[in-house]
């Protein structure tokens, strides 16, 4: 998956979820990404973030 505004592949940071109601686990709900040209990079204004969720679709940012 590539940065929709530099074109460096993203690299992956880690995924998001919630709590599962019996509190045993998280559900895996997406991915975080991040651009690796932090400097250089109209990403910049999000952090170098995006984020997928089951979906598959890029967006921009971290999940809240």
């Amino acid at each position: 998956m590539n940065c929709p505004y530099c074109n460096a592949e993203l690299e992956y940071h880690d995924y998001f979820g919630k709590l599962d109601n019996s509190m045993s686990g998280i559900s895996h709900d997406g991915e975080i990404y991040k651009c690796p040209s932090e400097g250089t990079c109209e990403s910049e204004q999000f952090n170098y973030f995006f984020y997928t969720f089951r979906d598959g679709d890029l967006k921009k940012g971290y999940p809240c």
